[in-house]
């Protein structure tokens, strides 16, 4: 289970550990001592609260793009096999891909109840808004289209082996190649850890509000 937890003391984010009883409920030990606990519901707790939820998950895009931009490095350019390996390695760079773009736009989308949303045109710079377009219509062909555009094609070959003119064959090639362009997968990487820094410090000034107000 991951927490983040803002010392009221110290001002800083430390680790702490979460215990689950059997009915669920929690408990929190930091330095081998179990903490008093309470749930905060208030409107300050709910802008925290999604501060530091995207936070974690702008976190899981970072892992994502950066084991993608080591995968492909395994890629050699001049590969002219598609071996079994390497198929291996294009579909895990896939999912790394998809689940990034996908979980990266979550935070320009309002969600019901929620109330953190950044607005990009404010947020980022000229070449940054260019590169967060770039992706939101890959973004919406990964979740709503499955048609022919530059980072997807499909064709369907016939085939047909002189040697033997009765036994011709069709064969459906798909191309998708979203993810092997190290300049746009770079700029992807620094715009996500631009984004999280950003909601890293939202959250520890939104934090620290919420603690002057619960602990005065």
């Amino acid at each position: 289970m991951d927490n983040i937890l803002l010392d009221a003391k110290e001002g800083v984010l430390s680790e702490l550990k979460t215990l689950k009883h059997e009915d669920g409920s929690l408990v929190f030990v930091k330095d081998d001592r179990i903490l008093d606990s309470e749930i905060l519901d208030c409107d300050q707790a709910k802008i925290v609260k999604e501060h530091a939820l995207i936070c974690l998950e702008l976190h899981d895009v970072i892992f994502w793009l950066e084991e993608l931009e080591e995968l492909t490095l395994r890629i050699s350019d001049d590969e002219t096999e598609v071996t079994p390996e390497v198929e291996k390695i294009y579909r895990k760079c896939r999912a790394y891909y998809t689940s990034a773009v996908v979980t990266y736009f979550k935070f320009f989308t309002r969600c019901y109840g929620m109330v953190v949303k950044p607005k990009a045109d404010v947020l980022y710079s000229a070449s940054q808004l260019e590169t967060h377009k770039e992706l939101e219509v890959i973004r919406n062909q990964l979740m709503a289209h499955i048609d022919h555009s530059k980072h997807f094609s499909r064709t369907l070959y016939a085939l047909r082996d002189p040697l033997n003119k009765f036994k011709p064959s069709i064969l459906p090639s798909f191309i998708r190649s979203n993810h092997d362009n190290p300049e746009r997968l770079k700029n992807f990487i620094d715009l996500v850890k631009f984004l999280y820094s950003h909601f890293d410090a939202e959250y520890e000034a939104s934090g620290k509000i919420l603690m002057h107000k619960i602990f005065g």
